[in-house]
C-alpha cells in the first residue's frame, strides 16, 4: 500500500516487495495507492527543515481561509517596501497581525466584517 501526497510516496506496506522489485530493476509495481489532499505542494525535492515553513503555510490558509476563496491564489505585496515596517517579518506575518487586529476591534465594539468576508471582497475587488 502506498500514500501519495502531493508528488511524494510513502510505502505503508510491502517495503520488501518494493526493495525486491527495485534489485531486480523492475521500473513499475502493482499497488494500491491512497492520495492525501494537501493544501500545501509536497514534492520529492522537499527537506526537512523545509516542513516548520510548510506547517506555517498550512495555519496561515486554514486561518485565513484564502485557499477557499481564491484557490491557486499566489500571496504577493502590492505596497512597496511595506515590510520595512516589519523587520524579520513576512507577507503572511503582517497578514495575520491585520486579522487579529481586526478581531480586537470587533470584539471592542465596532462592526467590522468578519476575516473570510473581508478577504472574499478584497480578492474581487469590492469595497
Amino acid at each position: 500500500m502506498l500514500y501519495k501526497v502531493g508528488e511524494v510516496y510513502f510505502v505503508v506496506d510491502g517495503h520488501h516487495r518494493v526493495s525486491v522489485a527495485h534489485e531486480q530493476g523492475q521500473v513499475f509495481i502493482d499497488a494500491e495507492v491512497r492520495e492525501c489532499l494537501t493544501k500545501i505542494n509536497i514534492t520529492p525535492d522537499l527537506k526537512p527543515e523545509d516542513l516548520e515553513i510548510l506547517g506555517e503555510k498550512v495555519n496561515f490558509l486554514e486561518r485565513t481561509g484564502l485557499d477557499r476563496i481564491c484557490p491557486g491564489a499566489n500571496i504577493k505585496l502590492t505596497i512597496s517596501d511595506i515590510l520595512k515596517e516589519f523587520p524579520g517579518k513576512t507577507e503572511g506575518d503582517l497578514y495575520l497581525w491585520v486579522l487579529d487586529n481586526q478581531r480586537h476591534l470587533s470584539q471592542a465594539g465596532r462592526n467590522l466584517q468578519p476575516p473570510e468576508e473581508a478577504a472574499r471582497k478584497f480578492v474581487q475587488g469590492v469595497e
